[in-house]
């Protein structure tokens, strides 16, 4: 016999090996006991998460000759019926790819052949596979019949985006929605195959693969294929996962953004350069990025990571805050979406580290700006509803709000002041001015850069010459404001 690749030769055969759908299949197995079953099902989820599984053995339980059916919901796999299934042999369940027959004619074969009894089985299942890939013209051909098909006619209908689906066949149908399987799931289910499979892994590389299969099962499987095909033979560990998948391990991560802490700029590009050229896939790194921004704000909230955690993260998790982490997190999106349309990927990876490394505050500066908040970062709240004015000025005067895009609010003393540069506030006519005043009064106040200079001085131990260079330098770098200032 042919070899299988693990994720054909592990597919569960009854409703109890399949993993992660509870709820789905306690439905079921409950409607097969009472004889209750709907003639349509839709089955929706991401990749590898059990719909065409399920399908087949809803398939095989629906014409099962063994009466102990009535009783468990679980096909029996030995009767007559089961086997022809199983082995593909019997012309009553089809199988059918909507991607590659989405067109009305091949609709219309289907409705010429559902108007026949069953050749060999007590019943013909129509299982439809991506079904959302189907033209509008053969959803129309398949909406009378898919709402009364004839006697000992079910229909399955399988899809990653039911989005895409006809609310007129949805209606139709009994819907089921396909979760994705936990990492615990995924974990357990591969400790028992590679036991039985004699593959020599260890936990955390378990942990791992589940971890990166995103809760896909097929996926798990399939990376699980790979490793043991590349290291046959020997003993399985994260390190050698993550070499044949081109991902940092976790201390690559982790001194990733120790560098990133530490601003230093030369050995953060030494770095990209380094990665880019070991062949590993920008993508991933961006990813694992995410998901380490995510572990440490799962830390800091007293939530157990996805990942290992070592003395290095504890540290970093204590320095970042939750603010400038989620700042990070823009970045990260930001280098994703510019890394679709740009070949130099590593260009790209290194823009986003150091633009992360200039959000850092810097420890060890001298002016103390006590009092003084950005609120385009450490008053969120604040920020929220400055936007929502212009959303209001919007309606009213678009000019005026394009004039005021550029400005930015400071929290000082509990008070909300906006900074709008000097040339933008003298081409505000009375009329604006007058519009702005009604829009403000019970929100915040208006200030040019120096009257907000002023403010700050005010409000902090500020004095000397260098003191009010540093406020010129806030008060210009925009793009360096939230993160800059350190909040007490």
């Amino acid at each position: 016999m042919s070899y299988k690749v693990l994720y054909r030769k592990w597919r569960p055969l009854k409703f109890s090996e399949v993993s992660g759908q509870d709820q789905i299949v306690i439905t079921l197995k409950n409607e097969l006991i009472n004889n209750r079953l709907s003639h349509a099902f839709l089955f929706c989820g991401t990749r590898g998460t059990g719909k065409t599984t399920v399908a087949r053995i809803l398939a095989r339980a629906i014409n099962c000759l063994d009466g102990d059916l009535l009783y468990t919901g679980e096909p029996c796999n030995k009767c007559q019926s089961c086997k022809s299934i199983l082995e593909s042999t019997t012309t009553d369940v089809i199988e059918i790819d909507a991607a590659s027959n989405n067109r009305v004619d091949n609709v219309r074969e289907l409705l010429d052949e559902v108007m026949y009894r069953p050749v060999s089985l007590k019943n013909r299942v129509y299982v439809i596979d991506e079904v959302h890939m189907l033209s509008s013209g053969a959803f129309n051909a398949l909406l009378k019949t898919l709402e009364e098909p004839p006697e000992n006619v079910f229909f399955i209908l399988a899809t990653t985006e039911p989005n895409k689906i006809p609310v007129t066949i949805q209606s139709r149908c009994q819907r089921f929605d396909f979760r994705r399987v936990s990492v615990p799931d995924i974990t357990k289910k591969l400790k028992h195959i590679t036991s039985s499979e004699n593959i020599m892994i260890d936990d955390n590389s378990i942990k791992l693969i589940s971890t990166l299969a995103k809760g896909s099962l097929r996926d798990a499987l399939s990376l699980l294929e790979q490793v043991r095909s590349q290291f046959s033979g020997s003993d399985i560990n994260t390190a050698k996962i993550e070499s044949i998948l081109g991902i940092l391990d976790s201390q690559e991560i982790t001194n990733l953004f120790r560098l990133i802490l530490d601003k230093d700029i030369k050995n953060l590009i030494l770095t990209i350069s380094e990665i880019y050229m070991s062949g590993k896939d920008i993508f991933l790194i961006f990813n694992q990025m995410l998901s380490y921004c995510r572990d440490i704000i799962l830390f800091k909230n007293g939530i157990a990571p996805e990942f290992i955690v070592n003395n290095k993260f504890r540290q970093q998790s204590e320095i970042f805050s939750t603010d400038l982490v989620l700042k990070f997190v823009d970045l990260i999106y930001e280098g994703l979406m510019l890394s679709r349309y740009n070949d130099n990927l590593n260009y790209v990876l290194e823009s986003v580290v150091i633009k992360m490394s200039e959000l850092i505050v810097n420890s060890q500066e001298d002016v103390s700006l006590e009092g003084v908040k950005v609120a385009a970062k450490c008053q969120p709240i604040v920020r929220e509803k400055w936007l929502g004015i212009l959303d209001e000025i919007q309606v009213t005067d678009n000019n005026l709000r394009n004039k005021l895009l550029s400005s930015r609010p400071f929290l000082i003393n509990n008070t909300v002041y906006v900074d709008v540069p000097e040339p933008f506030i003298n081409t505000i006519n009375s009329s604006e001015m007058a519009l702005l005043e009604r829009r403000l009064a019970n929100h915040c106040k208006i200030t040019t850069h120096d009257e907000l200079r002023e403010l700050i001085k005010k409000n902090t131990n500020i004095d000397s010459e260098k003191g009010s260079s540093k406020i010129n330098e806030i008060i210009s770098q925009k793009d360096k404001m939230p993160g800059i200032i350190q909040v007490h």
